[in-house]
């Protein structure tokens, strides 16, 4: 069995950035063993459907502007699984069909700036086939953890789930001329450390809960970049096991986490 991991992805510029959270990230497979396969679940990839996407070769979305311009001439070398997507589907159809909601295999989307951004750093040659996963936000917290585990099995298959997201990921309040882990804001401090407290307990439903939180509105405005954790929670549900591997903060409130769910 491999854990899966909860990824921060930050600012597109993360891939430029030659800091200990992007080191942590390239190095990630130096010293563990390397997965058949990775199924990665995007905050930037939303759908009213359970959407899985792949394709033979995946093409490079730039959803962001306003950034420098080599970060509109990256590209992403990236293969996709499709028995791999037809798994996922298969799990997850038993506890989203009977809420209605639909799922479907889209083999046109290319990855997103929160999946690609990673996989440069992670696999940069692209040896590892890819599958990407949508969130749906009219979903409730405990639906997003059940998703997680239905795809807890995939661990004991050699597949990596990497969730990308944010803990804490308000960028109206974010300042960018601080560098990683300077001139921390102490509300986007006070609620990282309470939700990083619940994950070291374990606390489901404080993790869930995470309004309940000091700052939790400021810290999650909106929950896509939230979601991604959740359902990496839920893929650690059977040893209720997380190990805290990094985290940081780019620019004063950013949060940049490698979480493992074992």
């Amino acid at each position: 069995m491999i854990p899966s991991i909860f990824l921060g992805h930050g600012a597109p510029t993360l891939i430029h950035e030659n800091n200990e959270y992007t080191k942590s990230i390239k190095d990630y497979f130096k010293n563990r063993k390397n997965p058949k396969s990775i199924l990665i679940i995007s905050a930037h990839y939303e759908s009213h459907m359970q959407e899985i996407g792949v394709m033979d070769n995946f093409t490079t979305i730039y959803d962001f502007y306003g950034f420098p311009r080599e970060l509109y001439e990256e590209k992403i070398k990236a293969k996709g699984d499709k028995l791999l997507a037809l798994r996922v589907k298969g799990l997850l159809e038993g506890i989203l069909k009977p809420n209605g909601v639909n799922l479907s295999i889209n083999n046109n989307r290319g990855l997103d700036h929160g999946s690609w951004s990673l996989l440069k750093l992670m696999d940069p040659e692209g040896s590892i086939p890819v599958v990407q996963m949508s969130i749906n936000r009219n979903l409730s917290m405990e639906e997003q953890f059940n998703i997680g585990k239905a795809l807890e099995p995939l661990k004991n298959e050699d597949v990596l789930i990497i969730g990308s997201g944010g803990i804490v990921h308000n960028l109206y309040f974010t300042e960018m001329n601080s560098g990683i882990n300077e001139d921390i804001s102490p509300w986007a401090e006070e609620f990282h450390n309470s939700v990083i407290n619940n994950l070291e307990k374990f606390n489901i439903e404080g993790v869930l809960n995470y309004k309940e939180a000091p700052y939790g509105n400021k810290g999650v405005p909106t929950p896509e970049h939230y979601i991604p954790l959740v359902i990496l929670m839920g893929t650690g549900s059977k040893n209720k096991r997380c190990d805290i591997v990094k985290s940081y903060f780019q620019f004063s409130n950013l949060s940049l986490d490698l979480i493992e769910f074992h």
